[in-house]
């Protein structure tokens, strides 16, 4: 009866839609499978090499993306990559060696809409703004968090300590007085556990939005490779949502493939948008006249230096630094030179703003 009502019901009825039931099944029916599940997918296959545009991301090792258009080993891909690669680039399916199906739900994709949406209206504050993107970053990232990561400890500020205090488990750290009663930092360190236990992290959320953000992002190189001529383009630096280009042309548009002119004209708004989410914005631009200089040591790490322009850099790795030394620093590491700084960083986050200087050694990628 249950059942049946929920059924009947549109905003219910997905609860109770069935799993595949079969003991085995078809790359048919994972293609075809039906459109109210969803899964993640362990596989190797091959894409159409004629096209020469590699839509595939492949982690080799520590640091190390490839970007090709075959699998020699075995891949992650969700349902929405899948299609992708086998709608846009023949995608053949060689092995599987795991698949996991969910059930689709429209919860998450309308709170992040929402947000996303209010993000974008053109009278928003920037303090909304950007309290907004920080509340979507954090929350993504969170699906992903591991809470049986080693070494993870957690704080709190106490004024007395109770029976549970244990000197192997546990640190105090004092803090001033404030009026005349003394406060301490309470630090607790997770015993690391041999057993296997559940993850309570909802990963496979975080697997899709990752999966989703190197879709967009093989649909904007292999959009650039498709139609710019390559002696005119270099594909510089990306990561998940940004990325840097070099033109031997004064604009993009001139650097678009003669023959393809008319259909770039006609595809080039499902890149690029001002306004758009999961579009791409111009950001910066520095002419050839500024004569810049661009390096990046590593992921997450790049330094722009050029005449008459305010410098630019995003580093991991150095805090508190000009561009122009983040410049050199990066130059260093591409050199296979160690480097050692002085960096500020706060004594206790939750306690106060007091700040100490700490001594980094950075090694070179190996």
């Amino acid at each position: 009866m249950l059942k049946q009502f929920f059924s009947l019901k549109p905003h219910l009825a997905a609860l109770v839609d069935p799993y595949i039931t079969k003991k085995s099944i078809t790359i048919d029916d994972i293609l075809h499978c039906n459109p109210n599940l969803t899964f993640i997918a362990i596989l190797q296959g091959s894409a159409d090499k004629s096209l020469n545009l590699k839509p595939i991301f492949y982690k080799e090792k520590e640091n190390d993306w490839q970007r090709l258009d075959e699998t020699e080993a075995d891949i992650m891909v969700t349902k929405d990559t899948l299609n992708y690669l086998t709608r846009e680039f023949n995608f053949q399916i060689k092995s599987i060696s795991s698949i996991f199906f969910y059930k689709k739900s429209d919860t998450f994709n309308f709170i992040f809409q929402n947000l996303i949406q209010q993000r974008a209206a053109p009278d928003i504050t920037a303090c909304r703004k950007q309290l907004l993107k920080k509340v979507v970053n954090y929350s993504t990232g969170f699906f992903g968090f591991n809470q049986n990561k080693p070494g993870q400890s957690t704080h709190k500020i106490v004024s007395k300590l109770n029976k549970r205090y244990d000197i192997f488990r546990n640190k105090l750290t004092i803090l001033d007085q404030i009026e005349n009663k003394d406060y301490m930092v309470k630090t607790t360190y997770k015993i690391p556990s041999r057993a296997l236990k559940p993850c309570l992290s909802p990963l496979p959320i975080y697997c899709f939005i990752v999966e989703y953000g190197k879709m967009k992002m093989s649909q904007i190189l292999t959009f650039f490779d498709h139609f710019l001529d390559e002696s005119s383009y270099r594909h510089l630096y990306s990561n998940v949502d940004n990325l840097i280009f070099a033109l031997a042309t004064d604009n993009i548009d001139q650097a678009v493939k003669p023959r393809f002119q008319d259909w770039y004209e006609i595809e080039k708004s499902f890149i690029f948008s001002d306004h758009e989410p999961g579009h791409l914005k111009q950001e910066f631009y520095f002419g050839k006249e500024t004569k810049w200089k661009f390096v990046s040591p590593r992921m997450q790490s790049f330094s722009i230096i050029a005449e008459n322009l305010p410098s630019i850099h995003k580093s991991s790795l150095f805090k508190h630094v000009s561009s122009l030394e983040s410049y050199n620093y990066s130059l260093r590491l591409l050199n296979r030179e160690p480097i050692t700084l002085d960096q500020p960083r706060r004594v206790n986050k939750i306690v106060n703003t007091k700040m100490h200087q700490q001594t980094f050694v950075i090694k070179p990628n190996k």
